[in-house]
């Protein structure tokens, strides 16, 4: 399993995901508003409206694949507020929920600056698991307390290192040069050794 970065090339297959997550469970639990709660997400989730967002920087995606197909996919914006956090129905209870929440906090850390990220669940019912993920209640307006939950979480710093890529070329120069290096010094040493 690879947490990707998205861009706004991925928005087409990402979204059809996040539209299926997200109706489904609001529909299953006990939603207040329901017609309302789905209006507000239809209306944000408008592919010219994200991809606008992600080309001006304003939003960050991530996905996790399985195969050929999106499964799980989330969504920050700059001000470190987490916008969607979905995993397919099939791939629920293997972490990627928990872990695209981790990518997200670490990114508004390292990368945003952010002390803090928020979210507004939805539906409310799922608030559960964003406090088993180290999240908090916090206050929230009042027209809309039983249409979301208002939750805020410490951003993670950690320090992530870049794998770089040697060429092949370099690879064999010090696999072969290291060797041939140590030999001629081992030449060197004894032969100095046995002339004094």
């Amino acid at each position: 399993m690879k947490i990707l970065k998205l861009n706004e090339a991925h928005v087409p297959h990402i979204l059809p995901l996040a539209n299926f997550v997200f109706e489904n469970s609001i529909r299953q639990g006990q939603q207040p508003n329901i017609q309302r709660v789905i209006g507000y997400f239809r209306e944000y989730a408008r592919e010219d409206a994200i991809r606008e967002q992600m080309a001006n920087g304003s939003l960050h995606m991530w996905g996790i694949k399985n195969g050929n197909y999106y499964v799980a996919v989330s969504a920050m914006n700059s001000q470190g507020h987490i916008t969607m956090l979905y995993v397919h129905p099939q791939f629920v209870r293997r972490k990627y929920g928990k872990k695209l929440l981790r990518e997200m906090r670490v990114y508004a850390a390292n990368e945003l600056g952010l002390n803090n990220v928020t979210v507004n669940v939805m539906p409310v019912w799922s608030a559960s698991f964003f406090a088993v993920n180290g999240f908090r209640s916090c206050p929230q307006n009042e027209g809309m307390r039983n249409e979301f939950v208002s939750m805020t979480a410490p951003s993670i710093y950690e320090v992530r290192y870049k794998t770089k890529k040697i060429s092949n070329k370099l690879f064999v120069g010090i696999s072969v040069g290291c060797p041939i290096l140590i030999t001629l010094i081992t030449i060197a040493y004894t032969l100095y050794y046995l002339n004094v």
